[in-house]
């Protein structure tokens, strides 16, 4: 059996990836020691062994992230995917790597809606709309956001502005995320001062948030 991380990197490139998400949503946890869609989907196989070997039911839950980020890679062509993965290394260790990579961002998500906007980004990342460090940022952002915030970053950056959703303590919360740049100046009378600001990664955020 191949690592997950092998497997994961194989499911990007070659696996028929339309209704992974909805089709496991569907099913119990009983069905996941079943054959079916899970053997078809290398990385789910995977899991789905380790599970059957005394895994525990964050191991199932860890399934589901995995497969709410697939969800949107359906939408890519097949020979897009086996060019991406392609560009991520010639050897089979570095590709390992990002799979490895990839698949800790997908564990460290707190909310099972997270899973899918990281999927959203990556698919931009997959199609080089966005860059590797811009992934990356965006990824580690989308980890540390609170969602319940979604209305005061779209209110900052899209409007209508709501001055109660862009209060500083919320604003603060956003700026923890990177998705709100803060500014410092010194003064010659009462010290320094500061504020906020919009900042590029900020507005790439919210325009995933906002689709």
């Amino acid at each position: 059996m191949d690592n997950i991380e092998t497997s994961f990197i194989t499911t990007i490139a070659r696996s028929d990836l339309s209704n992974v998400a909805r089709d496991l949503t569907e099913l119990g946890l009983d069905s996941i020691f079943e054959e079916g869609l899970l053997k078809d989907i290398p990385v789910l196989s995977t899991i789905r062994g380790v599970i059957k070997t005394g895994g525990a039911i964050k191991d199932y839950l860890y399934l589901k992230k995995i497969c709410r980020f697939l969800e949107p890679l359906n939408n890519i062509s097949q020979d897009e995917r086996i060019q991406f993965v392609s560009k991520l290394g010639d050897s089979e260790e570095e590709r390992t790597r990002a799979g490895e990579n990839i698949l800790l961002i997908i564990d460290r998500l707190d909310n099972v809606d997270k899973p899918k906007l990281l999927g959203d980004i990556f698919c931009d990342y997959v199609l080089s709309n966005i860059s590797k460090k811009q992934f990356m940022l965006l990824a580690k952002s989308l980890e540390l956001f609170n969602l319940e915030y979604i209305p005061n970053l779209i209110s900052y950056y899209y409007g209508p502005y709501d001055a109660e959703l862009t209060e500083n303590d919320d604003l603060q919360q956003l700026a923890s995320c990177g998705l709100v740049g803060m500014h410092f100046a010194s003064g010659a009378i009462g010290g320094g001062g500061g504020g906020f600001a919009q900042n590029d990664l900020g507005k790439l955020f919210a325009a995933y948030i906002s689709r």
